[in-house]
Formats: structure tokens, C-alpha cells, sequence
């Protein structure tokens, strides 16, 4: 597994993660229903609206999922912070 770098304004966007309360545990319920809706015509077994923070991954909204929460490392997340492309897509998670 290769586990994402530190994007060098990783620090500046930590803080405002923080500053913001954007790890609390509260879902915002306003986003579930138009996550919903890109889950079902996605096709996609997951569907995430996430913050990743330093450390962690938060699933803010989640669809196809119970988990809240995943470390960093295990994050595509982590990976598409990084990317200059417009969308960052998995296609199989298992084979990744």
C-alpha cells in the first residue's frame, strides 16, 4: 500500500478544519438527500462526502457505508487531495 504524502499547505488546511469544527461528529442532514440522489445514479456501492483532515478521513454524509471515520493512510481521499485532475475515480478499491 502506498500511503498518501503531506501537500505542503497541509498545516494551513488542518487549521481551518479545526477552526471551522468540520471533524465533529454532527452530519449535516441537508446534504443527504442530494448525496443520495449522486449514489443512486452513480451506481457505486459508496458514495462519501468527506473531510480529510491531517490525521483522518470524515465521512461527513455516507451512503452504502456505517463507518464515519477512516485513518488518513487508508484514504483515497488522501490520494485525490494531491491530484491535479478533475476527478479522481476508483474503480476497485479491493485491486488498488
Amino acid at each position: 500500500m502506498i500511503y498518501p504524502s503531506m501537500h505542503c499547505e497541509e498545516i494551513a488546511r488542518d487549521t481551518a478544519i479545526e477552526n471551522l469544527n468540520l471533524t465533529s461528529q454532527s452530519f449535516d442532514a441537508q446534504l443527504d438527500a442530494p448525496i443520495a440522489q449522486l449514489h443512486a445514479a452513480s451506481g457505486y456501492p459508496v458514495s462519501l462526502l468527506s473531510i480529510v483532515s491531517q490525521n483522518r478521513q470524515y465521512f461527513k454524509v455516507a451512503d452504502g457505508t456505517h463507518r464515519r471515520q477512516t485513518h488518513r493512510n487508508y484514504s483515497f481521499c488522501g490520494h485525490a487531495i494531491l491530484e491535479d485532475e478533475d476527478v479522481f475515480s476508483v474503480e476497485d478499491a479491493r485491486a488498488d
